[in-house]
């Protein structure tokens, strides 16, 4: 995986095979986001999926990842070369992948979005990882928790050395696992206007999210004085805490 897409090629096979154990996909119908040459693709082939796809939009990595599939005797793979932003993630029981970080965003909630069913597994940036599995009052927790938490349960599986990767990247790695489950009702625009104000109470926080909501200033405040929870900060509020929120 070259520079030029924001990937690093994983080459630790100890990393592969303790990564590889933490979801079960035999029969199970798997998409792999970001191949590259393959190691982490023979490893998942071995594990005996229904199907998999192994996504790569280099092409230049084409010859070395279809050649490696051919030596390892690898079954039940089609090697698809796409764009992760443009190919469908319908009918997969798992999506995986040693992913790019900056499309991390993207991927998970694509993965977690109403066209896709299935569960994930991903190598991501650490500290991004950290903010998906944050707690309310946490300094991780954010409209990224919350959106994301409310459609998975989510863990932080293990942590990863950047010398497991060629090159190594300039950020600590970390592996996240996401289990969906039908999410609860939670206004995601309220979610992401009022943690523009995260420190502030909900009140203040509502009042000067107006714009955004779709609210004069005065009908805003009005609002704001009713909300329920008004006075506790928005940083603070739980998940079951937003859904009460959500429908005042």
């Amino acid at each position: 995986m070259g520079e030029p897409l924001g990937q690093h090629f994983l080459g630790d096979s100890q990393v592969i095979k303790e990564f590889v154990g933490l979801a079960d996909i035999k029969g199970k119908r798997v998409l792999e986001i970001g191949a590259g040459t393959g190691m982490l693709t023979v490893a998942l082939a071995n594990q005996k999926p229904k199907w998999l796809v192994a996504l790569e939009k280099d092409d230049t990595l084409l010859p070395k990842l279809n050649e490696r599939l051919l030596d390892a005797k690898a079954k039940n793979v089609q090697v698809v070369s796409a764009d992760v932003s443009d190919y469908p993630f319908a009918g997969f029981d798992w999506v995986i992948g040693n992913i790019p970080f900056y499309l991390s965003s993207e991927i998970i909630f694509k993965t977690i979005g109403p066209d896709c069913d299935a569960n994930g597994l991903f190598f991501l940036q650490k500290e991004f990882a950290e903010r998906l599995v944050g707690k309310p009052g946490t300094s991780d927790w954010s409209r990224l928790s919350v959106n994301a938490q409310n459609h998975a349960d989510i863990t932080l599986a293990m942590d990863v050395s950047r010398y497991s990767f060629t090159p190594p990247p300039e950020v600590d790695v970390s592996v996240v696992i996401l289990h969906r489950k039908p999410p609860q009702d939670i206004d995601e625009k309220l979610v992401e206007v009022l943690f523009s104000h995260k420190n502030q109470k909900v009140k203040k926080a509502f009042e000067h999210s107006a714009t955004a909501l779709g609210l004069s200033k005065n009908e805003a405040k009005e609002k704001a004085g009713k909300l329920p929870l008004r006075e506790k900060r928005v940083r603070e509020l739980t998940m079951a805490q937003w859904v009460e929120l959500s429908k005042s």
